[in-house]
């Protein structure tokens, strides 16, 4: 009798151990996006996560006119102002956030990063016509603005799939990047990368004489890009 009590206690026991980590399981399924990333992946989630640790002088004098940052009359430039307009660009962000973590943790890129382009390039999708297009430029689209002429675009302007297009494609031009300047420091790598994603990705282009971001239409693009990304990643867009 003793024998058999002591192997029902035993079964009891594993059974037991068996539906909690069934229940650990389903718990980290359901929990989906909020959960907090493992050591694991924060040990290969991306080489950008030390966003804060960047040199950027953030927004040029042209984006600030353009963007009417003034204060008693004087332009608001550099990471002041960058973060002014993420900051403006928060809320509106807010609907984008799922699926920018979703694939922030699919492609091991930086969530803040992503938010900061699509804030740079769209305001986030504020300054879209309600088909996706540019309000300036017809050939852009969707809330990370992919010029259709030279890419086949992927998704609805405002949908996951877009926004794991144009990242995917930042992806391509930092390793890209990487590989013809193996020299570089892995700052540099993402300032030539967000350059090339604006202006094209030619070699020369990262031959240029003098600060990279003047080859780009508001003189400021991946300075800018990176404040407003030290911006978010402190606002909620941190896996």
């Amino acid at each position: 009798m003793l024998l058999i009590f002591c192997v029902g206690c035993f079964l009891v026991v594993q059974k037991r151990k068996l539906l909690s980590g069934l229940w650990r399981k389903m718990t980290a399924l359901t929990a989906g996006s909020q959960r907090a990333a493992t050591e694991e992946e924060e040990e290969h989630f991306t080489e950008y996560r030390n966003l804060e640790e960047m040199r950027t002088t953030g927004v040029s004098a042209v984006t600030a006119t353009a963007n009417n940052l003034t204060r008693e009359g004087d332009l608001v430039l550099g990471v002041e102002g960058s973060e002014i307009l993420a900051k403006k660009d928060l809320k509106p962000m807010s609907k984008y956030r799922n699926q920018i973590m979703n694939v922030g943790r699919k492609l091991r890129l930086h969530p803040a990063l992503i938010a900061a382009m699509i804030s740079k390039q769209s305001n986030a999708g504020q300054q879209l016509k309600p088909d996706g297009h540019g309000m300036h430029d017809a050939n852009s689209y969707g809330l990370m603005q992919i010029n259709r002429k030279f890419h086949a675009v992927k998704g609805e302007p405002f949908s996951e799939d877009h926004i794991d297009e144009g990242s995917t494609y930042l992806i391509h031009l930092i390793k890209t990047v990487t590989n013809w300047r193996p020299d570089w420091s892995r700052e540099q790598h993402l300032k030539g990368a967000l350059v090339c994603y604006m202006v094209g990705l030619e070699k020369e282009k990262l031959n240029y004489d003098g600060e990279l971001d003047q080859q780009t239409p508001t003189r400021d693009f991946a300075n800018d890009v990176i404040a407003r990304a030290q911006f978010y990643a402190e606002n909620g867009f941190r896996v």
